[in-house]
């Protein structure tokens, strides 16, 4: 299933993987997954968001904030834009992955 949601993305274009939309779905699916995670024993890499699942939330708020103002005011071209964003999303995606995978490997153990 995580590789057809890759691939329809992939597919879709710049256009849409860096649109806002696409920036609450990655940063939903990430922080659902890192708070899952979390709930299995898993612990959190990155020590700016924290350990607890309210602190996880809460800082995920505040980068989707961030992300969603910066692109309703991104000043330039839309396509650089959106690209740009598309990296980012990718990259938050992908760690929404790397987390289905921790947990998995926790709930085996």
């Amino acid at each position: 299933m995580i590789r057809a949601l890759i691939l329809s993305l992939a597919l879709s274009g710049c256009a849409y993987t860096g649109s806002k939309p696409a920036i609450v779905a990655c940063q939903a699916f990430d922080t659902w997954t890192t708070v899952r995670g979390l709930e299995v024993g898993a612990t959190e890499a990155n020590p700016v968001l924290g350990d607890s699942q309210a602190s996880v939330i809460r800082m995920k708020v505040l980068v989707t904030s961030i992300f969603l103002l910066l692109h309703h005011y991104w000043k330039g071209d839309e396509r650089e834009r959106d690209i740009a964003f598309s990296i980012a999303n990718g990259i938050t995606c992908a760690a929404g992955v790397h987390n289905l995978r921790v947990i998995r490997k926790q709930k085996d153990s």
